[in-house]
């Protein structure tokens, strides 16, 4: 449940970002309209001087009488127009440099994020994947615990001045010899009684394959042996014990 929380975030902050290129190609979308009527403004602007231009340069004629001082201003005025032609030109291409710079900026900032965007995204996916296996270390150790809990060895210890592993053991090799379906944990019940005979209409139990030794070295025997009697009823005792607390 936590990790779809994290992936809807996820998905919300990278619609977030979409919307922002988004927004962010809209205007420059808008910025090249701006310029474009700007220029064709300009263009009209000219044409409108030119067109003044040539109605003066008419009336002038019409009005002067000197042949040769139309001519100087004419030329004169021929100068100044080249003059203002190239000015314009110079201008204009400023603007399509500082244009083009613009837009290698964005496209170079736009990169940028896209990068810092996967790396991000590399980090949040390393940073999970790290929780996820936490977690089921977690889990485990937690199961080894519960599993050790389980298994009364710690008592066989404390009655028969054991090791914790040995009785582990011996406890397992007790439980097959009573013929029990599993070592004791909760939920496992023998499937005849403890004193090994048959319950009615049930099987009658195996052989045991080879008996638990107990701590003094010997082999407990069924119950008709009268030598490790004794030792029996305590494997016995112990067993119960083992299921009741299990």
């Amino acid at each position: 449940m936590v990790y779809k929380h994290g992936e809807e975030e996820e998905e919300e902050e990278e619609i977030e970002e979409e919307e922002e290129i988004e927004e962010e190609e809209i205007e420059e979308e808008e910025e090249e309209k701006e310029e474009i009527e700007e220029e064709e403004e300009e263009e009209i602007e000219e044409e409108d001087e030119e067109e003044k231009e040539i109605e003066e340069e008419e009336e002038e004629i019409e009005g002067r009488r000197g042949r040769r001082r139309e001519e100087k201003e004419k030329e004169q005025e021929h100068e100044e127009k080249k003059k203002k032609k190239k000015k314009k030109k110079k201008k204009k291409k400023k603007k399509k440099k500082k244009k083009k710079r613009k837009k290698k900026k964005k496209k170079k900032k736009k990169k940028k994020k896209k990068k810092k965007k996967k790396k991000k995204k590399k980090k949040k996916k390393k940073k999970k994947k790290r929780k996820k296996k936490r977690r089921r270390t977690k889990r485990r150790k937690k199961r080894r615990r519960k599993r050790r809990k389980r298994s009364c060895a710690g008592e066989i210890c404390a009655k028969l001045q054991m090791r914790k592993g040995d009785a582990t053991r011996f406890l397992r090799r007790a439980a097959a010899y009573l013929r029990c379906s599993a070592a004791p944990r909760a939920g496992n019940t023998p499937r005849w009684p403890l004193s090994g005979e048959p319950q009615a209409g049930g099987r009658a139990p195996r052989p045991p394959v080879t008996p638990p030794r107990c701590p003094s070295g010997s082999l407990l025997t069924p119950d008709n042996d009268n030598n490790n009697k004794q030792q029996q009823q305590l494997l016995k005792q112990l067993y119960i014990h083992a299921r009741a607390r299990a």
